[in-house]
């Protein structure tokens, strides 16, 4: 894309899970991540995701077997490491984090509350 205002670093040789967990991680060190597709590197301390909702929890069969439980352990891992969570509505938040055993103060919820890096 021709983004103007976004610096573009491509970065690694690896693709998927592997790179995200491993070489994402590397390439963000030092620095804040921001993660907008439920998932991220669990071992990056400082960043922000995003997740949508809590369909991988409350409807495991609409998933692939494999997928489902590759997100039911990374989610709650990588939610408890962030320093923020953004997600769309109240009703996402409560379910997130009854799911991912996560405190409701770590969300942002939608424009309620600003998913910047005001969370220390």
């Amino acid at each position: 894309p021709g983004w103007a205002n976004i610096e573009i670093h491509s970065t690694g040789r690896t693709s998927g899970h592997l790179w995200e967990q491993t070489e994402l991680a590397h390439a963000a060190s030092g620095g804040w991540l921001l993660n907008l597709i439920s998932s991220g590197p669990i071992i990056h301390p400082r960043q922000i995701v995003t997740l949508h909702d809590a369909a991988i929890f409350r409807h495991p069969g609409q998933f692939s077997r494999s997928y489902g439980m590759f997100h039911r352990l990374v989610r709650p891992a990588l939610a408890r490491r962030a320093r923020r969570i953004c997600t769309v509505s109240a009703f996402s938040m409560d379910a997130l984090a009854e799911h991912m055993r996560v405190p409701p103060a770590k969300f942002a919820v939608n424009r309620t509350r600003s998913c910047a890096l005001n969370a220390s």
